[in-house]
């Protein structure tokens, strides 16, 4: 079959088949960049899935805690609720704080999604 421009076009209507992720109960989940992006959709999308904790490292935790309450609103209230932690990779301090808080905080790592913008 020849992939014409008319291909192309009807393609980008297609409907996605549903993400099918499996319950992340007990789970501890870490999203960077989390307020924005793929970062922002990547948490949103973990939320439905229950972790017992979800953390947003952000850089500015000011958008972090409007991401935090915009991933609560977009579940309708249901799902985890996330917390929001500084973290700024471009700063080797706040990278060592957030490991020792995690190290600190948490007895557990199950899933760690980096996401980085240019």
């Amino acid at each position: 079959m020849k992939y014409t421009l008319l291909n192309f076009i009807s393609s980008q209507f297609t409907t996605l088949p549903p993400v099918d992720c499996p319950d992340l109960t007990g789970r501890v989940v870490i999203v960077t960049g989390s307020n924005v992006g793929l970062g922002y959709e990547a948490a949103k999308t973990f939320a439905k899935y229950n972790p017992s904790r979800l953390i947003l490292a952000v850089r500015n935790t000011q958008a972090g805690e409007k991401a935090a309450r915009e991933i609560v609103d977009a579940n309708d209230g249901k799902g985890t609720v996330p917390e929001v932690w500084e973290l700024d990779l471009g700063r080797l301090q706040s990278v060592k704080d957030f490991g020792d808080r995690v190290n600190r905080e948490l007895e557990r790592l199950d899933i760690f999604v980096s996401v980085r913008r240019e």
